[in-house]
């Protein structure tokens, strides 16, 4: 089941303050602006979370903890793709996803990145190559955790 992380009050209070010395706003990534729904997070940093904000990795690596990663469209994909591990109750999962807009990202290549789970069909390495019309904006790459029981 998707779960949510448990802040380190003592790591993000650490990184607040050297945010401020730095004058440099600091928002910790269990805020609810990261949050989409429960145990799915928005990478306040681009593929960059920040683990060490949660008590669940204070004595592992957030490596040891990846069970899947890929490529696609919207949260919702996501979820349909992995609603075995989210509806299974003995196993405590949560997703964290970075959004690649097509516009910025010039060399983001997709066979790095996983599968991709999407809708479009891919036709160059390059995603600024792609032409999936005009309301398309990005993909969001995204992995899937499992927490020890």
């Amino acid at each position: 089941m998707l779960v949510n992380l448990k802040p380190n009050m003592e790591v993000i209070m650490e990184k607040m303050a050297r945010g401020q010395e730095l004058n440099i706003t600091v928002i910790p990534q269990y805020y609810g602006v990261w949050k989409i729904e429960r145990g799915v997070y928005i990478e306040s940093y681009k593929f960059n979370f920040p683990h060490e904000e949660f008590l669940e990795y204070i004595d592992i690596k957030p490596e040891d903890t990846i069970v899947a990663y890929g490529v696609a469209d919207s949260p919702d994909q996501i979820l349909r793709k992995y609603k075995s591990e989210i509806d299974d109750w003995f196993n405590r999962y949560y997703i964290t996803f970075t959004a690649v807009f097509q516009h910025n990202d010039d060399d983001w290549r997709w066979g790095k990145w996983g599968e991709y789970i999407g809708e479009h069909s891919p036709q160059f390495e390059y995603l600024k190559d792609e032409d999936f019309g005009e309301d398309f904006l990005y993909v969001l790459c995204y992995q899937i955790h499992k927490l020890p029981n």
